[in-house]
């Protein structure tokens, strides 16, 4: 059975805003289209279900115990998305053992037939529990926010799953920034970090402002994308679920029946055209010829696959069909029964159609988005900062050169005081001293002109 989707939203550290995260996506997932699940997976300290709004009356833990199956802890909180709790401060989920967790694991894909996309909330840091329900989800999200403390543990993180997964892609969100531009720099600062250590590749998915709101609605512990769905924050939350779900995961985007059909249909082809010269076998030319085919289709049918079309046609063909008759088109169980199918099925359909969707500039517009920000400098910055480069460059001239190479090793090299002092043959504490009395040199004598 095809579980669903799966993204585990991750950190180093606790304090980070992940599980008030984790639900927000959720409830933003399910406002794009998708029938959204959440598995608290924090199982010592599960939480989510109170943001939520929702009070479980079964938990993972009557799952592992046989009590019940994993499909039956599914409870639907007020919002439309579905919950699988944790058991919050219950001995029997501290120090699962790896049979446990992964009986937890392939029970994913009893959900199939109640969510198409299944949050896990792991719990902070790299616990046994955090690396294997990692391991199991197609996408890692993992929130960072702007502090030494945090950069530290969420590199710890990523080293760790790294290592012991194989994983080589996480997405990053960075949580608690003062705008885009902010984010995009805290990115900047730790994607540096992990280039230089680790070989992995960092995508920067989105950054989630510090809001006023966000802060009310977390008082309140209610998802600020219900409370406040126009503030600046539940906008930036909004647009990272666009994102989560524009790139679903190839093997939900194509149709196995539709690559068999190519594949059978290229390897006939090539047997018709196969001429044997000796110079190659008919099975290293058929090999080429059915690979080229499932490419070219991949290529030309990522976004939608040739079932989704169709499905789409024949939805917009009903609709016509109701308003010719007076109906309401947009109604979902005439739709179905039009259709022949039921509305939880018509919900799948919806969900495949939407893969590719066009979308406004008016509608992802921001005025606080990096993404339309003109990059272009203005005339006034353009001649203070022309004036400004002319002075420093006249007094970097005046220092002596070994207080000029600390200062170009630091900030145009960018190498650190520990490697600076490798370099240079002395202290750490003498290359702060150097550094620290040539910025001040400068200073006054900028200040002086």
């Amino acid at each position: 059975m095809k579980r669903p989707q799966a993204t585990a939203i991750t950190s180093g550290k606790g304090g980070v805003g992940k599980t008030n995260l984790s639900v927000n996506l959720a409830l933003a997932l399910h406002k794009a289209g998708q029938r959204v699940g959440i598995f608290d997976a924090d199982l010592a300290l599960a939480n989510a279900h109170l943001v939520l709004g929702c009070r479980p009356n079964r938990t993972i833990v009557d799952a592992l115990s046989g009590q019940c199956s994993m499909a039956d802890t599914v409870v639907e909180s007020p919002l439309g998305v579905k919950m699988i709790a944790g058991g919050s401060g219950l001995a029997e989920v501290m120090g699962l053992s790896v049979e446990k967790r992964q009986e937890i694991i392939r029970s994913f894909s009893e959900l199939s037939g109640a969510v198409d996309h299944l949050i896990v909330d792991t719990a902070a840091g790299v616990e046994a529990n955090v690396i294997d329900f990692v391991a199991a989800c197609d996408r890692v999200i993992v929130v960072v926010v702007g502090e030494p403390t945090a950069f530290v543990d969420a590199y710890a993180s990523i080293k760790v799953l790294h290592q012991d997964t194989g994983r080589d892609r996480f997405d990053i969100i960075i949580n608690r920034a003062a705008n885009d531009a902010v984010g995009a720099q805290i990115f900047s600062r730790f994607r540096a970090i992990t280039d230089r250590f680790l070989k992995v590749n960092l995508n920067h998915i989105g950054t989630v402002p510090e809001d006023e709101r966000l802060a009310r609605a977390v008082g309140k512990c209610e998802p600020v994308v219900s409370s406040f769905p126009n503030s600046v924050s539940a906008k930036a939350i909004m647009r990272i679920a666009e994102k989560i779900h524009a790139t679903t995961p190839v093997r939900d985007l194509l149709d196995i029946d539709d690559l068999i059909q190519i594949g059978m249909t290229a390897l006939v082809e090539a047997a018709q055209r196969f001429q044997d010269t000796g110079e190659a076998t008919f099975g290293s030319y058929a090999t080429i010829r059915v690979r080229g085919a499932l490419v070219d289709h991949v290529r030309n049918n990522l976004t939608l696959t040739r079932t989704a079309v169709q499905r789409r046609d024949r939805i917009a063909q009903v609709k016509r069909e109701l308003l010719s008759e007076g109906e309401d088109a947009d109604n979902q169980i005439l739709i179905s029964e039009k259709l022949g199918i039921g509305v939880s099925e018509l919900q799948t359909w919806h969900t495949q159609i939407a893969q590719a969707a066009d979308k406004s500039l008016d509608e992802v517009y921001d005025d606080h988005s990096i993404w339309f920000a003109d990059e272009r400098p203005t005339p006034e910055h353009i001649l203070l900062s022309g004036e400004l480069r002319v002075r420093l460059a006249a007094n970097l001239k005046k220092l002596n050169e070994r207080d000029a190479m600390v200062l170009q090793l630091y900030y145009v090299e960018e190498m650190n005081l520990e490697e600076i002092a490798e370099t240079l043959s002395i202290s750490i504490g003498r290359v702060s001293q150097i550094k620290k009395s040539a910025i001040g040199q400068l200073r006054k004598w900028m200040e002086e002109d």
